[in-house]
């Protein structure tokens, strides 16, 4: 339960960090719309050449592709980039002593809002691909997905 209330709080810190610098987030934001866009261009080019995947199916992976990467993307690579900086000012003996899981707070401290988002911006982009192929969408295929 700690967890759960921790990592709000991680979430609640990075939105306010990222209120106080609009841009950033705004670029951010774009940052993950441009990924969507080149994934989008990329796959459409050589599925178009190698494969007959009707356009709904493109989607779909093109969707699943967004969500995945956006997740990691906002949610670890800031703090994995962030690590080295850690270990040079010495600040990751103090993470490490925290009576916490030191891979959760190393993980998770800072959450870029802008790539999760634009990862959310997709599902809807994905369940209008998933219903043009007709396929049936129950709460617990989603929860797997998830």
């Amino acid at each position: 339960m700690k967890y759960i209330m921790l990592f709000f709080r991680f979430f609640e810190n990075s939105i306010i960090k990222a209120l106080s610098f609009r841009f950033d987030f705004m670029m951010g934001f774009l940052e993950g719309f441009l990924f969507f866009v080149i994934n989008y261009l990329f796959f459409n080019t050589f599925t178009d050449q190698t494969s007959t995947l009707l356009q709904a199916e493109r989607m779909v992976h093109i969707s699943c592709h967004q969500i995945f990467t956006g997740f990691f993307f906002g949610l670890f690579i800031d703090n994995l980039s962030g690590l080295s900086y850690y270990i040079n000012r010495g600040d990751l003996d103090y993470l490490l002593v925290k009576p916490i899981n030191s891979l959760f707070i190393l993980s998770l401290r800072h959450i870029n809002i802008g790539h999760i988002f634009s990862t959310i911006a997709v599902f809807p982009l994905l369940f209008v691909s998933l219903r043009q192929l007709q396929s049936q969408i129950t709460l617990s295929m989603f929860v797997m997905y998830i």
